[in-house]
């Protein structure tokens, strides 16, 4: 099985209490330029893209204390909640990748930030990480 992988999508999110105060320290501190910020009502959570070269950061504050990142920063604190990886089609690779034996938080495709169609592998499946599947509606940067 192959998988067409896309920069577009690709990116670390990190769980975060408060945008405003990562944003301080990221942009401040390490000099890290600003994308943008949303709030994506349907997953309940506002974010805020930094950019770091070729890496691009995703600061996720939950905006409800039942969201499942509020009860990650309860459990662990601030820190990596996410890996993201683009691919081109997100319905196909997800339907591969089941066939495959690979199991989704959800059989469900979610929207995301910019629109884009989301997945998450569950983490017992990637040695531990949450891996999100992410499809760009357009594949222009």
């Amino acid at each position: 099985m192959t998988i067409d992988w896309q920069k577009s999508g690709t990116h670390i999110g990190i769980a975060v209490h408060s945008i405003h105060n990562a944003k301080n320290f990221y942009m401040k501190k390490l000099g890290l330029t600003w994308i943008k910020e949303e709030v994506v009502l349907n997953q309940g959570v506002k974010i805020a893209f930094l950019k770091a070269g070729p890496i691009v950061i995703e600061l996720i504050e939950p905006l409800r204390k039942d969201h499942t990142v509020s009860k990650f920063l309860h459990t662990n604190g601030e820190g990596i909640h996410h890996l993201a990886l683009g691919v081109s089609n997100l319905k196909e690779t997800m339907n591969n990748l089941v066939r495959e034996g690979v199991s989704f938080v959800s059989n469900q495709v979610d929207v995301g930030a910019d629109q884009a169609q989301i997945a998450f592998i569950t983490p017992r499946q990637s040695h531990g990480v949450l891996l999100e599947l992410c499809q760009k509606p357009s594949l222009e940067e």
